[in-house]
């Protein structure tokens, strides 16, 4: 259970981890700031479709014609201001055809790009044949950490036609005034080595953690590997602090350091050379996923890490090597 917890802890040596609120702006003008797009697709900042001030973004081409955002950082919602034209006349800003659907379409993305989900679309042959400012709400389906915006065009005729372009794209991102949600896992919880790496998956703004491991040390690092020394299970807890209070996510039990007579492994022949980067990169067998580096890594141990299997089903085993080399 997530035990949320109000209060400021003053007093505490605490690593800093930034995640700062980021509400992008760009007015294209000399030309497209990199820092805030994560793609763009036949997209160039000129003025052949006019512009509010300066340069806009035209769009023209063959193939995709887009503008994707970095993750945009949208928990609790804001807006996306923007001004849209879209071709009505000769080159070099085409007119878009509302008969074949050459519209403009606003989405969001909130995992990472694989689906997207559509805001508005903009139609072509319409009131958009002139710069017009538009404002979005930014939907509440949108709001996460790390959300993706798209400006796309549904269809076109290929280079020199249907073109359209934006300017002044800006989002304006309501304050996070909430604690963060504080939550972590790891590689192997059940471990006979007593190594375990944390990961780190709290929601929120974070200016700092901290780890409680259950054996009476603690870290301050973002994603931190501890070592037990003795054989037992572990209370894990992680606090993660920002501005606006802080939350206490434990897990009980959550570490088992099992005690584990192995054999030890060997494998023959040994690596004796070693050349142009062939070797095993991966092996992965249903919870098992373990990678090392090529052939000069020599061979390695991981008899101590299982997996459990039900007798019937079947398990595919996936063997990566050097892609680059027949082995």
């Amino acid at each position: 259970m997530n035990i949320r917890t109000l209060l400021f802890i003053p007093g505490l040596l605490l690593s800093m981890v930034a995640q700062a609120q980021n509400c992008p702006v760009d007015d294209f003008d000399p030309t497209e700031d990199a820092l805030m797009w994560d793609s763009l697709n036949n997209a160039t900042a000129n003025a052949d479709c006019g512009s509010i001030l300066g340069n806009a973004l035209k769009f023209d081409g063959v193939g995709r014609r887009s503008a994707v955002t970095i993750p945009v950082y949208v928990p609790i919602g804001g807006d996306i201001n923007f001004s849209l034209v879209i071709g009505s006349g000769a080159s070099p800003c085409e007119t878009a055809d509302a008969t074949q659907s050459e519209h403009v379409q606003l989405a969001y993305s909130i995992d990472n790009g694989q689906s997207w989900i559509l805001i508005n679309e903009y139609q072509a042959q319409s009131t958009f044949d002139v710069w017009t400012p538009i404002t979005e709400p930014i939907p509440s389906g949108a709001f996460s950490g790390s959300t993706l915006f798209r400006w796309a065009q549904s269809n076109h005729s290929g280079s020199g036609f249907d073109n359209w372009a934006i300017d002044d794209v800006s989002f304006v991102c309501i304050p996070d005034t909430l604690p963060p949600d504080a939550d972590f896992t790891a590689d192997y919880p059940t471990t006979c080595t007593g190594v375990v790496n944390f990961q780190n998956l709290t929601f929120g703004l974070v200016d700092s953690v901290r780890w409680l491991f259950g054996d009476g040390n603690s870290d301050t690092a973002w994603n931190p590997s501890h070592t037990y020394s003795n054989f037992g299970n572990y209370d894990v807890t992680l606090i993660a602090y920002n501005a606006h209070g802080s939350d206490t996510m434990p897990k009980i039990g959550y570490v088992n350091y099992i005690n584990v007579s192995m054999p030890s492994a060997s494998c023959t022949p040994t690596t004796t050379t070693y050349c142009c980067g062939y070797g095993i990169y991966n092996v992965t067998f249903n919870t098992l996923n373990n990678s090392t580096g090529d052939g000069s890594e020599d061979y390695q141990d991981y008899s101590c890490f299982g997996t459990t299997v039900t007798e019937g089903l079947n398990y595919a085993l996936d063997v990566q090597v050097n892609p680059s080399s027949s082995e």
